[in-house]
């Protein structure tokens, strides 16, 4: 019988890929063979006479693969056991180096070779050993090879430790303690003393360490601090078993991690040391579940910056822990843009900087949930407290406030401060509070953008005054972008006394400076909704100071005024024309003043040809001298609308079509109470 024999290299072969690829029965004859000739997977292929195609290994390669196969029946079987009786391993996930700079004196192995002892370089000084490091370990490895390490810790030198010239990628797993003693480390540890802070910080080869093995059941000052910082490739983490923490023990452990998405289950250590959290997880920019926290009792600045710029985090784990300390939540979401849940059940959180800035820069809506009883504790719209946005927004509480909503270019401010100890402040999006001297001020906006202002004394002198935001049809420069559109909210008063602006119902002249809101919005066709925005000044202030006249003239696109003009004690003219020819008004706000004074509401509607319902309690609408006191006042207004009244005003100047007093085809309704 003739034997036909024929190699062929195995199709679709390529000598970088460390893949075998087996042949189709149609690639090959009967009895022609193909090779795969990769070193360490050196493999023949037959198609025999039945059409299949038998395969053929080394025996080293053989040896290889039911090793491999046993480890992955024994993980199985044991789990996180069998990993804790391995050494400290590097597994390469692709060809490269790995490399061991410093360390002190170490064993490592390659695969199942001999141990190998690199041995550190010591010196005398004043009688004492000093140990120096070790030359740097540089291997070259493939896909699959194996690195161990094994040491004696009063031989290591941690500090010099370093794996950050690493070019392979790699998983680590096995015991860590394979450092601390290296011929009896399959055990769980209470020790204390052992530190592998920095261990591997800065490798960013290094993916996977799920199945690394921490087994410390309490950890000593700094233990792991920063240990795997700046690991940029890591995806997976340990886990930490330990209940008694050391100060510091997990400092920035896992900072700028980015591209890990999930850390460990739980931390279940219910008492905390001081720094021992502290920006643990600080700028893992993919994180999306973090790890529950189980403390109940609190250390100083135990949990600060924790989570800090970890941008895709979005449910923040729960908080059980009564009573807050000095920094022990400061700055832990700062950063946290997607974050829209907080669950917080402190019941004592008295120690105001326990959570300084932990909030600030969220998102800008979301759920706080918090202890029964802790309703009216937490600060509102604070990013020392609740965030501004989530849940129900206490707008008075924050800064006069542009937010965009449409279109992006530029808005120009036209802010100027005329007293002498006068200031402004302003501030974007969660950018830090600017000075502002006289003058215009253009921000470059886009859709979301948020833009805030507070001050002193910061605003203009009666007529004098020029609308805020600033258009200018001569000169593109100084003119607000016609395709933006804002909202406007938070309390106008954050420009008159930015301390205690929350608190004003009243205000009162300073120095010989009348303050004035007249035209303050004026032609801003920008403007889309004034809602929420919060004009507080509902006791007795003197109106003769505090002048609203032109105040939204001419903002065609304002759907939303104010919801209340609240003050009772109203001034000649302090409404006059306020939002005339605003043409796409379909709601007045409320006026509650009771007794109206000279031309206080003249033009007030005039040209608001949407405008279709109006809630006006005066009792009448003539001044002591039985002057009217709204001529023109809604005139040429929508045709049908509904007008609520005091049930004691009963007659009303008239006007053509009502326009002085009470439109004609309206629906009159007396106001009953709320």
């Amino acid at each position: 019988m003739d034997y036909k024999i024929l190699l062929k290299k195995s199709n679709g072969y390529s000598s970088y890929s460390e893949e075998i690829t087996k042949p189709s029965p149609s690639e090959l004859e009967y009895g022609e063979m193909a090779i795969n000739y990769y070193k360490g997977l050196e493999t023949l292929f037959v198609k025999n006479s039945n059409g299949e195609i038998a395969e053929f290994i080394s025996k080293d390669y053989a040896e290889k693969m039911i090793k491999e196969k046993f480890d992955e029946l024994a993980l199985d079987f044991m789990g996180e056991l069998y990993d804790s009786y391995k050494p400290l391993t590097f597994e390469a996930v692709s060809a490269g180096t790995i490399v061991v700079s410093g360390g002190g004196t170490y064993d490592y192995r390659v695969n199942d070779g001999e141990w190998t002892t690199k041995q550190a370089v010591s010196s005398v000084s004043n009688g004492d050993t000093v140990l120096g490091a070790a030359s740097d370990l540089v291997l070259q490895v493939v896909r699959g090879d194996k690195v161990c390490l094994r040491a004696k810790i009063t031989d290591l030198s941690i500090y010099t430790f370093d794996m950050s010239s690493s070019t392979a990628k790699f998983k680590v797993y096995g015991n860590i303690a394979s450092l601390v003693d290296k011929t009896n480390y399959p055990i769980t540890y209470a020790l204390s003393g052992y530190n592998f802070s920095q261990l591997f910080a800065g490798c960013t080869g290094i993916t996977e360490a799920d199945r690394l093995i921490i087994p410390f059941t309490a950890t000593t000052q700094n233990m792991c601090a920063g240990m795997f910082s700046g690991c940029t490739s890591l995806t997976t983490v340990p886990e930490l078993p330990a209940t008694t923490l050391g100060d510091v023990c997990y400092q920035s452990m896992f900072a700028d991690c980015t591209s890990l998405v999930s850390a460990q289950t739980i931390l279940p250590a219910t008492t905390a040391s001081s720094v021992c959290y502290q920006g643990m997880f600080s700028g893992c920019t993919s994180l999306e579940y973090a790890p529950e926290i189980a403390l109940q009792t609190l250390g100083s600045a135990c949990c600060q910056a924790m989570f800090k710029n970890c941008t895709s985090l979005e449910t923040a784990p729960a908080l059980s822990a009564a009573t807050l300390v000095n920094g022990c939540y400061a700055n832990m979401y700062q950063g946290c843009t997607a974050l829209t849940y907080i669950e917080c059940l402190a019941t004592d959180i008295s120690v105001t900087s326990a959570t300084s800035n932990w909030v600030e820069g969220v998102g800008r809506t979301g759920e706080f949930i918090m202890a029964e009883g802790m309703e009216n504790v937490w600060p509102k719209n604070s990013v020392n407290g609740i965030p501004a946005g989530w849940g129900e927004t206490d707008y008075n509480a924050l800064p006069l406030t542009f937010e965009v909503t449409e279109g992006s270019g530029k808005i120009v401010f036209n802010p100027y401060v005329y007293q002498t100890d006068a200031h402004l402040y302003y501030k974007v999006n969660d950018g830090e509070w600017t000075s502002h001297v006289d003058g215009t001020l253009p921000i470059n906006v886009s859709v979301g953008d948020i833009i805030q202002f507070k001050g002193y004394a910061a605003i203009g002198e009666g007529t004098n005054l020029e609308a805020f935001v600033r258009y200018d049809d001569y000169d593109p420069d100084y003119s607000t972008s016609s395709s933006v559109r804002f909202n406007v909210y938070g309390n106008i008063a954050s420009i008159l006394e930015e301390d205690h602006y929350e608190d004003i119902t009243n205000y009162t002249m300073v120095g010989y400076y009348s303050y004035s809101y007249e035209s303050f919005f004026s032609g801003c066709t920008a403007l889309v909704s004034a809602e929420n925005l919060i004009i507080p000044f509902s006791g007795t202030s003197d109106f003769s100071y505090l002048n609203f006249k032109y105040m939204f003239k001419d903002c065609t696109n304002l759907v939303y005024g104010p919801k209340v003009l609240p003050s009772m004690n109203l001034y000649d003219q302090c409404y006059s024309s306020m939002f005339q020819a605003c043409t796409s008004l379909v709601s007045a706000p409320e006026l509650p003043a009771t007794t109206l004074v000279y031309m206080c509401y003249e033009f007030m509607f005039d040209g608001c040809s949407s405008l279709s319902y109006v809630k006006c309690l005066a009792e009448s609408m003539y001044d002591e001298y039985d002057v009217a006191c709204t001529p023109y006042w809604l005139a040429g207004v929508a045709s049908e609308g509904t007008f609520v009244k005091n049930p004691l005003l009963t007659t009303w100047p008239d006007g053509t079509g009502g326009c002085d007093g009470i439109p004609v085809g309206w629906t009159i309704v007396n106001y009953a109470g709320e």
